[in-house]
């Protein structure tokens, strides 16, 4: 085909034909219409009628339109950026108002180019032949099914500055709403530390106090303490000061739930039992037999006191020089005993006409001995006072030739020597006298029933047993 007869081709082509355009829709149409006038032909594809139809679209996306717009971009005054996409903003807004325009006024062009195609269609001779309706049908699909992803992909610029704006002040909100936490927690954080250090130095405040007042009451008892001994060492307790054992227990109470309480404890538990030994001692005397820790030699015996009745648990301190002094002080009342006992049947003895030897006093042996040498705690019988006292007694005689035979098998044995030995009355049981004898210097050999004259001690290979 020549070139003068392309052109008529291509100018008929350029017009929508009349009986094409009543078999379409006014969209089919005016898609149509667009194609002709983008120069879209039959035999382009898809793609190649989407780039005819968005040419300006498709050179946006280009590398270089890209790299130059970036070039151009200023991006080191801030408020010229913001005023160029505000003007862009706006602009883009009237664009999109005159694309809505356009789109009314070309049904009316069409519709005039369709008149005239129709009044000019007897003079016009097509040297091609139409296209069937399939192909019509195929192009108005091919059109309705361009692709529109470009246009979602790329949404316009005042569109991504409002999301962009929008992320920015979301962005400064939540800054902010961090910083006015952190700002609340140190507040409070330093409101718990000086709440806390006020606390400290309340608490550290009292205890300090609580501490002095403490020392101060420890101070109070221990002097208190000291003022019940005669001596520094307080082994030797002070018998005026008895009577002011509530006040030390007063000012021990002081002490309680404080690091001083156990140890002060200890100290008044000790000297009650002191007190409490002296005055069960003294009891048995006219007089006090121990004051301020010392023996009073002169103190005389109650004829009815009775020393058994003393328990080991009462008499042991825990203060070793006092527990030693009241054994001492028993013995020399023993003995007081023993001796007033002597005396009364000495007296006995002499008003008796037939001056037999019927009293306890009546037997040989060592006689002004010191008791407090007897070694009494292995005496096999138990020691009675009252039974001492009773020295008048028939049961404290012995019978004839009792003493004599039991002090000749000592002799035999090696016990004692001579009449070397001491005999002291222990007591009466079922009308029996019963006596220990020692040796001069006091060890305990056995107890002597002066009716019978057994006589059992604690050496091995003898007789063991008691006979009552």
């Amino acid at each position: 085909m020549t070139e003068d007869k392309k052109k008529p081709q291509e100018q008929e082509e350029s017009k929508l034909d009349f009986e094409k355009a009543q078999n379409m829709t006014v969209g089919e149409a005016v898609r149509k219409d667009s194609e002709i006038k983008a120069g879209v032909t039959e035999d382009d594809g898809v793609l190649d009628k989407y780039i005819k139809q968005h040419p300006e679209e498709v050179a946006s996306q280009k590398f270089d339109t890209i790299a130059a717009r970036y070039e151009n971009l200023d991006t080191e005054a801030l408020d010229d950026f913001i005023k160029q996409q505000r003007e862009e903003l706006e602009q883009s807004s009237l664009l999109h108002e005159e694309t809505a325009a356009p789109e009314s006024t070309d049904y009316s062009a069409i519709s005039e180019k369709a008149g005239f195609d129709s009044v000019t269609e007897d003079t016009i001779i097509a040297e091609e032949p139409l296209l069937s309706s399939e192909a019509e049908t195929d192009s108005v699909s091919d059109t309705e099914q361009l692709p529109s992803s470009p246009a979602k992909e790329n949404p316009p610029l005042y569109k991504n500055r409002k999301v962009l704006l929008s992320s920015l002040l979301i962005l400064i909100l939540a800054v902010f709403g961090v910083a006015f936490g952190m700002n609340y927690l140190n507040r409070q954080n330093a409101q718990t530390k000086t709440s806390s250090s006020s606390d400290s130095k309340k608490s550290a405040s009292s205890s300090s106090s609580s501490k002095d007042s403490a020392e101060q009451a420890a101070k109070d008892f221990d002097s208190l303490y000291q003022s019940f001994f005669a001596d520094e060492k307080q082994t030797l307790p002070k018998n005026s000061e008895f009577a002011n054992l509530s006040k030390l227990e007063t000012a021990l109470k002081q002490l309680a739930d404080t690091d001083y309480y156990e140890d002060a404890k200890s100290k008044y538990d000790k000297l009650s039992r002191q007190i409490k030994a002296i005055q069960a001692v003294n009891d048995k005397f006219t007089s006090d037999a121990i004051a301020d820790g010392k023996q009073v030699e002169s103190a005389a015996v109650k004829a009815a006191a009775n020393f058994d009745d003393l328990s080991s648990e009462t008499l042991n301190t825990g203060n070793a020089s006092l527990d030693t002094l009241l054994q001492k002080v028993i013995a020399a009342g023993r003995e007081q005993l023993a001796a007033g006992s002597n005396a009364q049947g000495q007296s006995a003895a002499g008003d008796s006409p037939s001056g037999e030897a019927n009293s306890a006093t009546d037997h040989s042996g060592i006689s002004g001995y010191d008791s407090s040498t007897l070694d009494r705690g292995r005496s096999r019988v138990p020691y009675s006072a009252e039974a001492v006292a009773d020295s008048s007694n028939e049961a404290w005689s012995f019978n004839p030739g009792v003493l004599e035979k039991i002090v000749a098998t000592s002799q035999e044995r090696g016990y004692i020597s001579g009449n070397d030995y001491i005999l002291e009355p222990v007591n009466i049981i079922n009308g029996n006298g019963y006596y220990n004898m020692y040796k001069p210097d006091g060890t305990y050999l056995f107890s002597i029933n002066c009716k019978t004259g057994y006589f059992v001690g604690n050496a091995s290979g003898y007789s063991d047993a008691l006979d009552f």
